[in-house]
């Protein structure tokens, strides 16, 4: 047979420091000090949802027409 620790390998079993807790044969799962401690629920980070950015439109710029300038003629009359 191999050699197996015999520290806490039944279920039954309370660990000596456990024993004024709960002197009954079953290793109750609230208490803290026994081996079948409840697991703590690691909380789950929330992701934050990033923000969109809008896109700002660019407003065209309207072109301005440039007036033609009427040319003088010059000359004699």
């Amino acid at each position: 047979m191999p050699h197996v620790s015999n520290q806490f390998s039944a279920a039954n079993v309370i660990p000596p420091s456990c024993f004024p807790h709960h002197p009954q044969a079953v290793v109750t799962s609230t208490c803290p000090l026994c081996k079948g401690h409840p697991k703590k629920k690691k909380k789950k980070k929330k992701k934050k949802k990033k923000k969109k950015k809008k896109k700002k439109k660019k407003k065209k710029k309207k072109k301005k027409k440039k007036k033609k300038k009427k040319k003088k003629k010059k000359g004699r009359i």
